[in-house]
């Protein structure tokens, strides 16, 4: 069911399901870069995975994805969604057609001059 009732249901049960609604899909892969664990200091808004942690951290959710499972999960979260997931390999890492929606920056990510939480 891909209705707006079921996507909700699934956003309040799921809080990586919920992350994939913060989410745009662009036409081509220059959006994100999927990062990882390992990069500091974070960057929310370049890494996927770094604004992924963050999220998970400022609703206070302990269990997050290791990079494998969420890189794995990603693509069939979004299609429920209605979007494509697309990436490509490049010099600085895998690179992806994915950015963060504006409602992201008020709701969960930190703000620029915040230190990075480690």
């Amino acid at each position: 069911q891909n209705s707006d009732e079921a996507l909700s249901i699934k956003r309040d049960a799921d809080p990586t399901f919920d992350f994939c609604g913060y989410l745009e899909m662009l036409p081509q892969t220059n959006g994100m870069f999927m990062g990882n664990a390992s990069i500091i200091p974070r960057n929310y808004r370049k890494y996927l995975y770094h604004a992924y942690l963050a999220y998970m951290e400022a609703n206070g959710y302990r269990n997050v994805l290791s990079l494998k499972m969420f890189g794995l999960g990603l693509p069939m979260m979004l299609k429920e969604y209605g979007l494509n997931y697309e990436k490509r390999h490049t010099k600085q890492g895998i690179q992806t057609n994915l950015s963060l929606k504006e409602e992201s920056y008020g709701d969960w990510l930190p703000k620029c001059d915040d230190p990075a939480a480690t």
